[in-house]
């Protein structure tokens, strides 16, 4: 009785362990039902939890469904091991009357002509009965205990597969805001950089445009021309830079 009952705690203790990992699933979907707008849509990562929950759910029908067929066996088991008791008590007391009946003789006393006793009078029973039905319980316990460790082995091994699935959907799914979110950041650091070198530009040329008016040897060519230049070419360049990530990812 020790190894069906040990084999009923560990099938217990799967289905038990099962729940944890289904209230998490289902708690991940019902969360993900508040996304708003564009979010809100059937992606890789509600299917995943989808097909984690029904899994889920199946292994919890077939770890039940073999917990109740233990609990039967082991009902089955407990029935037979009460019948091979009292069978072990009936022997002994056949022994001691069969060991009394072997010390009889002609001497003996309380002998008498028993004219009642008849091969009618005398039960019968069939004494490999009880023998074989615990042998045939046993064989039963022997094949649940293969077929359940290879049940919950099977069980383990899918909640892992499916689980191992949905977090890599969740990964992607990850990744895939990430790089959405990516050109949204670059065209705001390229809009705030037009705008850090919009001021420098204007004190070069408005610099520029005052020392133009200089007469005489004192109106020469100076270096603010090339700071002109070189400021206006990094505005060009982040301008165009913002227009090209406007064309692929709207307007910046």
């Amino acid at each position: 009785m020790a190894d069906i009952n040990e084999l009923q705690r560990q099938c217990g203790k799967a289905l038990l362990d099962l729940e944890i990992p289904l209230h998490i699933a289902q708690e991940c979907l019902f969360h993900r039902e508040s996304r708003q707008g564009t979010e809100k849509v059937h992606d890789i990562v509600e299917k995943a939890l989808l097909v984690e929950i029904n899994n889920l759910r199946l292994s919890r029908d077939r770890l039940s469904g073999l917990h109740e067929k233990i609990s039967k066996q082991a009902l089955d088991c407990r029935g037979a091991q009460h019948l091979l008791e009292d069978d072990v008590s009936h022997k002994e007391s056949s022994l001691g009357i069969d060991s009394m009946c072997h010390q009889l003789n002609n001497y003996s006393r309380g002998i008498d002509l028993l004219r009642r006793a008849s091969k009618s009078t005398i039960p019968r029973s069939a004494p490999r009965s009880r023998g074989l039905s615990s042998q045939a319980e046993r064989a039963k316990l022997s094949q649940l205990r293969s077929d359940s460790q290879n049940v919950v082995n099977a069980v383990a091994t899918t909640v892992w597969d499916f689980w191992s699935n949905t977090n890599n959907a969740f990964d992607r799914r990850a990744q895939e805001m990430a790089e959405a979110q990516e050109p949204a950041y670059s065209c705001t650091c390229r809009r705030k950089a037009i705008q850090d070198k919009s001021m420098p530009l204007k004190v070069a040329q408005t610099r520029l445009e005052a020392r133009c008016h200089r007469e005489g040897v004192e109106l020469c060519k100076i270096g603010l021309v090339q700071e002109v230049y070189d400021i206006q070419g990094a505005v060009d360049s982040l301008t165009q830079a913002a227009g090209v990530g406007g064309t692929h990812q709207g307007s910046c």
